[in-house]
């Protein structure tokens, strides 16, 4: 027995060393994951900007397409359903009224950690009142996985000054307000691994309105699928001239993904 001894340490300490070898390199290949997976979801992060950037610069031109390409591993483009109504009013005349609005979502991998609520792009609001401000707005946030989000249901609202009209009734002298929206469409979906997103404005309608107010109220109210609301008005109050004509566009884009 006295023989054995030697032998049994021996093996006692290979096995501990051979647990914390094991320990090591399982330790290494966790700590280069999470480095992988941070730096797709930045990778991500980047792509999503400028995702959103291409998907403004074609929202006025009918016709007009691009693509970006996402290079995927843990990470995942998708487009989901994320609002029940969207309903724009101006005074009494219904403006926009949308259902089952869907938004960008790029979802990063399981070990991406340590994401909170940030604007990246944009402003978290629902009427828009500054030109330089983009009118998509795309964030970061976490919900079970850390998430970049591009959100469309927003509106940007650009008070134009007084001009002279040519009516029925002659001319006259009115204030100018301008409404853009733009409205995502789900196109073709599906792929795996380097997913390539396709957006194409397939439309753009104006329409004018003609108030006799000159003080003009809009109210924008947005219900997600989970029945929260939210709510938020802004005042124009224009010259005292012969009334107010309301300018609204919409940009439909079409937004489809494909492998490769």
């Amino acid at each position: 027995m006295k023989g054995a001894s030697p032998t049994i340490s021996t093996i006692i300490i290979f096995s501990i060393l051979l647990s914390a070898v094991i320990f090591s390199v399982m330790l290494s290949y966790d700590l280069l994951e999470i480095n992988a997976e941070i730096i797709e979801f930045k990778n991500g992060e980047n792509e999503m900007l400028y995702l959103a950037y291409t998907i403004e610069t074609l929202a006025s031109n009918i016709g007009a397409s691009a693509s970006v390409r996402f290079n995927t591993r843990t990470a995942v483009p998708s487009l989901i359903f994320n609002y029940s109504l969207f309903r724009v009013t101006v005074n009494s005349i219904t403006v926009v009224e949308e259902h089952n609005i869907p938004v960008i979502i790029y979802t990063g991998g399981s070990k991406v950690f340590g994401v909170s609520k940030e604007d990246l792009r944009g402003v978290d609001a629902l009427i828009v009142n500054q030109t330089g401000i983009p009118l998509l707005y795309t964030y970061k946030t976490f919900n079970k996985r850390a998430m970049i989000i591009i959100d469309p249901v927003r509106i940007r609202v650009t008070y134009l000054g007084v001009f002279n009209f040519s009516t029925p009734d002659g001319w006259k002298l009115l204030n100018v307000v301008s409404i853009e929206y733009i409205q995502f469409e789900r196109g073709v979906l599906g792929g795996s691994g380097t997913i390539t997103i396709y957006i194409k404005n397939i439309n753009v309608t104006k329409e004018t309105y003609l108030l006799a107010e000159n003080t003009i109220t809009i109210n924008a109210i947005r219900q997600d699928i989970l029945g929260k609301s939210r709510m938020e008005n802004y005042v124009i109050n224009g010259e005292s001239v012969d009334g107010t004509v309301i300018v609204f566009s919409k940009s439909k884009i079409k937004i489809s993904f494909s492998l490769g």
